[in-house]
């Protein structure tokens, strides 16, 4: 019922398709469930771990080694997607995820080591985000592949948008193991609309690292390193620093109300940059919007009120799409020029994503172990600012 109504509201606007649409209605249904389950809890992780008593120091560790994991787990799901296609990684992706959220409900009465709590999360990110590339690169578009980004990118937002909202409520009104519990069920729906066609790459390929154009990309590795230390502050670091300093009394509530009102704000934009997108207009919006993020998180360590953080978290939300829409669309367009390697040259980037994600966490707990963890939160973002500027250097031709 779910991918007949998208496909009712979509397909008017994707007049240019003729074959394939079952596929991608397919997928943006998997990609709203998904997207609603992960919100209902995903984003609290960082808050939950706080409330059970774990400090920031530990917390900071426990994304150290949620990214190291990550190193490993991106090639593994790269040879596998290689053998069994993408949606097969989907189906592993949600198992693994349930896994990690059974860890987190039983944890305050069992106590699990926190690496074993990162262990599957970190392989269902993997999964996901390497099967979701592959899959979308090669269903997409030609000529339209911003556009259809756009509607990836509404059906994501509409997970954000439900998810904070709802599993904030649950979390302050009952117990946040209530949303773990939904989310479980939800992320078992998601797979459902995956399996309705046949896997969209052919399976067993052998995956080759040999002969990528390394040397030609190398800003764009750069680029992409500080795109995702940039989306490491922005979505997993700011709600943590917030739930910490500003929102201490009914902290769920109020994040997932914050994330839901920014996300709304956010729907107005996502369908008017997919059109410039396609009208070739991507380098200029991309460079702008990564300037005055840039701006955006200079001010954070100065905004923790209750004012402050509303604004910033508002205005982040809708320039971060500005740049990442064209990044993401010429991302995906590169994956065309690499025949044969596809999931290769993804993998690759994934890995490097890693890494700076990695990167991001260890300077804070390495800066926590001799200064404040909040002082040391506040003054990361003045790094973040800088390091998001080396964004400007991506150079995919699609730019």
């Amino acid at each position: 019922m779910l991918q007949k109504t998208i496909r009712n509201f979509t397909f008017r606007r994707h007049y240019w398709r003729h074959v394939g649409f079952s596929e991608l209605s397919e997928l943006y249904a998997s990609i709203m469930l998904r997207n609603l389950a992960m919100n209902l809890i995903g984003i609290f992780v960082p808050i939950y771990l706080y409330k059970l008593g774990y400090s920031l120091p530990t917390i900071f560790w426990f994304f150290v080694m949620f990214f190291a994991i990550r190193l490993a787990s991106d090639l593994i799901a790269a040879i596998v997607i290689a053998r069994y296609g993408p949606k097969h990684s989907f189906a592993i992706s949600a198992v693994s995820l349930i896994a990690h959220l059974i860890l987190l409900l039983s944890l305050p009465d069992l106590n699990w080591p926190l690496a074993l709590v990162a262990l599957p999360w970190a392989f269902s990110m993997s999964f996901y985000l390497i099967g979701l590339h592959v899959d979308f690169s090669k269903v997409k578009h030609k000529n339209h592949g911003g556009k259809e980004l756009g509607f990836s990118i509404i059906f994501e937002r509409l997970g954000h948008f439900i998810g904070p909202l709802v599993g904030g409520v649950i979390a302050t009104v009952f117990d946040a193991r209530y949303t773990i519990v939904i989310a479980i069920i939800i992320l078992l729906a998601s797979l459902v609309p995956l399996f309705l066609s046949p896997e969209p790459v052919r399976a067993r390929q052998k995956l080759q690292f040999r002969g990528l154009p390394w040397r030609k990309n190398v800003k764009n590795y750069i680029a992409f390193s500080a795109y995702n230390f940039e989306s490491a502050a922005s979505i997993m670091l700011w709600p943590l620093l917030v739930g910490v300093v500003v929102f201490t009394e009914g902290t769920y509530a109020k994040l997932g109300i914050l994330i839901s009102a920014s996300t709304v704000l956010t729907f107005f934009a996502i369908h008017y940059i997919g059109k410039l997108i396609d009208n070739r207009r991507s380098k200029i919006l991309m460079r702008s919007s990564v300037i005055v993020n840039a701006g955006i998180h200079l001010l954070r360590p100065f905004a923790l009120s209750n004012i402050g953080v509303t604004a910033v978290s508002l205005s982040n939300d809708p320039v971060t799409v500005g740049y990442r829409m064209p990044i993401m669309k010429a991302f995906y367009d590169a994956t065309d020029h690499v025949p044969g390697q596809r999931i290769a040259f993804i993998a690759s980037f994934e890995v490097v994503n890693s890494a700076a994600k990695l990167l991001l966490w260890l300077l804070l707990w390495l800066v926590a172990l001799s200064l404040n963890p909040v002082d040391a939160m506040q003054w990361m973002y003045i790094l973040v600012a800088l390091v998001s500027l080396l964004i400007l250097r991506m150079n995919f031709k699609g730019l």
